[in-house]
């Protein structure tokens, strides 16, 4: 325990200098692990590894308690790949901080989960752990992308599932758009080194592209099978606003009460019309005594369709009076003897 205070008091060394000069005590840090690493044994190791978390707790810190500027942040990194992070470093610090690099990040988050930093302050940190992927060797390579990469999508995936405890809240969409951004931009990064043509280990890039990739197929997989029930649903909806629509258009077209009562009263009073000539001319049809061919002929010559009438029943008496005329029979000739 009192070697575990001494290791505290050290890593909080860096908060009380100068802030000019803080990352220079952060880089001469690493730079003397670094060189005498290798002399020691295997009993006071240990004890240098937790020295080794508690300095990175503090420097990550560091950088939050200053809004995490992107000043602050981009030094913070240049320590980060020129010290621990180096490419050719010893092989037991490269491991060690790429193990608990994400836990570190999320105790000095503490309630808050690594999402909510989204990509423009995690994305300049995941970046020395993807150029020493792309430069290292096939043992280091696959260490380093299982601890942080596959790591990373394990802790953010579970916000994609809506059926946990913590995703109950009503926020749950606008953390999948967090988390959506956050992997589509890992996935471009990883995109972006592993087709360089001097990387070496592109299939680890690779590989660990693929569950980003994934995870983002079935967010969009999902959210179109949820615009399709929508969808689905709608035309009911849109069936009782067509009928609304027709109802409204056929009250629009509804005539007003005035208006309706004149066209009714003209209907009406045309077929009066109609019956009133229609009675008189069957009146002037009929045989009267005296001047009835007098009083017809009046009345005809006003009235085409008597007329008419008249003619074709003349036509039918001449035809009657006419006498009948019978083909006679044409005489058979006789058989000869």
């Amino acid at each position: 325990q009192r070697k575990v205070r001494v290791a505290r008091r050290l890593s909080k060394l860096q908060h009380n200098i100068q802030p000019s000069e803080r990352f220079t005590f952060m880089s001469a840090f690493w730079q003397i692990m670094k060189n005498k690493w290798n002399e020691l044994d295997r009993y006071r190791i240990d004890k240098f590894y937790s020295l080794l978390r508690y300095f990175l707790h503090e420097s990550l810190q560091d950088v939050q308690q200053n809004d995490w500027k992107k000043e602050h942040l981009e030094s913070l990194c240049q320590v980060l790949e020129e010290g621990p992070i180096a490419i050719g470093g010893p092989v037991g610090i490269v491991f060690h901080i790429s193990d608990i690099f994400l836990e570190e990040l999320e105790n000095v988050l503490q309630d808050n989960p690594l999402y909510t930093l989204g990509y423009d302050i995690l994305g300049p940190l995941l970046i020395p752990f993807i150029k020493l992927i792309a430069s290292s060797d096939k043992k280091m390579a696959k260490r380093i992308s299982r601890s942080i990469f596959v790591s990373l999508y394990e802790r953010c995936s579970d916000f994609f599932n809506a059926s946990k405890t913590k995703n109950l809240s009503g926020a749950f969409k606008q953390r999948q758009q967090y988390v959506l951004q956050l992997f589509t931009s890992i996935s471009q990064s990883l995109f972006t080194f592993a087709t360089d043509p001097k990387v070496s280990n592109r299939d680890i890039l690779y590989k660990a592209r693929d569950s980003y990739e994934r995870a983002i197929m079935t967010f969009n997989h999902n959210s179109k099978k949820r615009k399709n029930n929508s969808e689905v649903i709608q035309p009911a909806s849109q069936k009782r606003k067509l009928t609304m629509k027709t109802d409204s258009d056929k009250s629009s077209k509804i005539m007003k009460p005035n208006e309706r009562d004149a066209i009714e009263t003209d209907e009406s009073d045309d077929d009066s019309k109609l019956k009133n000539e229609n009675e008189k001319n069957e009146k002037d049809s009929e045989p009267k005594g005296g001047n009835t061919l007098v009083e017809t002929d009046i009345k005809t010559e006003s009235n085409p369709i008597i007329l008419k009438k008249q003619q074709q029943q003349q036509q039918q008496q001449q035809q009657q009076q006419q006498p009948q005329q019978h083909p006679q029979p044409q005489p058979q000739p006789q058989p000869q003897p």
